[in-house]
């Protein structure tokens, strides 16, 4: 084959998977409208195809649906983790978030707070403010272990770091109550963390 054919068949994929890509993205518009609207059986149509060749955003989004009992005559928690952890296993924060909530407040599958732990970990480490809230909780609850306010003041921490107002009021109760080497320990802990979660050092945590 000659160099030219050769780059012609590399350009010719490569505008297939950008129209197969702007598609998709086309997609998930039209089913997030379709969501919004309150024509669930459209998002349904629009969005399972996506789901099923792996879109993160599309499985998201179904999980979603199944959870709510949207366009069903009731939730139903099977379909929904089904699809949530196909996202999740993507490291899509948002389905890691809501896995997590999932298993933690027992929302239509039996509660399981170990599983909850997991995926709240998983979507912490990945920037989802509202698992480090919930996984702050956690922690300092002793859901699933015994209370931690130090790894409580850690995730409250990170949490508020990117803006999370609930987050902020928590780590200031905590300023509060924590000695100053619990303090001094939390904050150590914070920043032998924050390399490896996402969006740590942009937040300024």
């Amino acid at each position: 084959m000659s160099s030219t054919l050769r780059r012609l068949g590399l350009l010719f994929c490569l505008s297939a998977a950008l129209a197969a890509g702007s598609a998709g993205a086309a997609g998930i518009t039209q089913g997030e409208s379709a969501m919004d609207a309150g024509d669930y059986a459209l998002a349904r149509h629009v969005l399972q195809p996506l789901a099923a060749h792996g879109d993160e955003r599309a499985q998201y989004l179904m999980g979603r649906m199944f959870q709510r009992g949207l366009g069903l005559p009731m939730p139903d928690g099977r379909k929904a983790v089904e699809w949530y952890t196909r996202a999740a296993q993507q490291a899509y924060g948002p389905a890691e978030r809501a896995l997590g909530l999932l298993y933690l407040n027992g929302n239509t599958v039996p509660q399981d707070y170990a599983l909850a732990r997991k995926w709240l970990e998983r979507g912490a480490h990945d920037g989802s403010s509202h698992a480090q809230l919930a996984l702050g909780r956690m922690f300092e609850k002793g859901l699933g272990g015994a209370p931690d306010p130090i790894m409580a003041y850690v995730w409250y921490d990170f949490a508020a770091a990117r803006g999370n107002t609930v987050a902020r009021k928590h780590r200031s109760r905590l300023d509060h109550t924590l000695s100053r080497a619990q303090l001094a320990e939390a904050q150590h802990v914070v920043q032998t963390l924050a390399p490896s979660v996402m969006g740590a050092d942009l937040a300024g945590a």
